[in-house]
């Protein structure tokens, strides 16, 4: 079954199998169903839809529908592993569906707004935002157009003030679970590690470290949170001090990243302090904890999870007809973490 057309229509397809092409377009739109049309006759529509090469127009059914087929994603930071990771989430999520991914990647203001200009023009179906954490001029002209084109935006690991639907994991959980680990392996002076950044997930993981240990009667002075930009330097500094103190060092750290977890057990090789026998160390998972010496106790975030989450909860938007990003899909989903035991932890030894 061939046809002489470069271009296969749906009225070849429809003429080929003597059908209305009314018949053919429920089917290839997956509105068969509806339409009341058996599973027999769409099985046979899809089979010459396949053996002439028919494939659909989505830019005719846009300029009908005023509404493209097309997902658009603001990113930050693509070179960064974990947002490749969510990014797969997210591919692996709209491969099961009929959407595609339009990538934006930004840095700044003037990008995000030329970014989002571009999307609106043409006219995609919804914004998905990822790592992404912008002044507020942006939020409120992402807010307007998603209220004024009636496009859902949902949001991962990024900016709480986003319109639309949030989705993280769930990093005040993954903090307390680490200092109760801690706890109970007989530590008391546990310390945290922090970056300086103002994002959710930093804030989150360090109250929820705060939290679980002053629920545990642990005591909290000056010391026990200490933060610094996301600097190896700084950071490598900062332990330094940290590892050196002669009065009360730290029997445990929690570190922000498994980067810094690793500057931990750097610094205190350079110091002769056993790891795990003088020290205990977890960090939050970013790749790596399975190469360091010793391997890294950490939290692994979900974040191919996270990823698929996103798509999910916009093609709920889209098939719900929720497009007002600042209003109706306002929600914050969390993820759980899991917990990975390695070297890097072990009970406390009396000293």
């Amino acid at each position: 079954m061939k046809s002489s057309r470069s271009v296969i229509r749906m009225s070849d397809v429809a003429g080929e199998l003597g059908l209305s092409r009314v018949t053919v377009s429920a089917v290839l739109n997956d509105r068969y169903r509806k339409a009341g049309i058996s599973d027999d006759t769409a099985a046979k529509v899809k089979a010459a839809a396949r053996e002439m090469g028919y494939f659909r127009n989505d830019l005719a059914m846009a300029m009908k529908s005023g509404k493209n087929q097309v997902i658009g994603a603001i990113v930050s930071n693509l070179a960064n592993g974990w947002v490749g990771r969510i990014l797969s989430g997210i591919l692996q999520g709209t491969q099961e569906s009929e959407y595609l991914i339009k990538l934006e990647e930004v840095s700044g203001r003037e990008a995000e707004e030329a970014a989002l200009s571009r999307l609106i023009g043409q006219r995609v179906a919804g914004v998905l935002c990822c790592n992404l954490h912008p002044e507020k001029p942006f939020i409120e002209s992402l807010a307007k157009a998603a209220e004024g084109y009636s496009m859902p935006v949902v949001s991962v690991a990024s900016n709480l003030d986003l319109p639309g639907t949030r989705i993280a994991s769930d990093d005040f959980a993954g903090s307390s679970n680490a200092v109760e680990f801690l706890w109970e392996l007989g530590h008391r002076r546990i310390g945290y590690i922090s970056g300086q950044e103002p994002f959710a997930w930093v804030r989150d993981r360090t109250v929820g470290f705060l939290d679980a240990f002053k629920k545990l009667g642990g005591e909290v002075c000056e010391d026990t949170v200490s933060l610094a930009p996301f600097d190896a330097k700084e950071f490598e500094s900062l332990i330094f001090r940290i590892l050196t103190k002669k009065r009360d060092r730290p029997t445990a750290l929690l570190c922000i990243n498994d980067q810094s977890a690793a500057i931990c057990l750097r610094v205190a090789r350079s110091l002769g302090i056993d790891v795990p026998g003088g020290l205990s160390v977890i960090g939050y998972e970013s790749g790596i904890a399975e190469y360091t010496d010793p391997p890294l106790t950490t939290l692994e975030q979900p974040f191919q999870e996270m990823g698929r989450r996103c798509v999910e909860e916009m093609l709920a938007c889209i098939s719900n007809g929720r497009g007002r990003g600042s209003s109706d899909g306002e929600a914050r989903i969390l993820l759980p973490l899991s917990f990975h035991e390695r070297g890097s932890t072990g009970p406390l030894e009396s000293r």
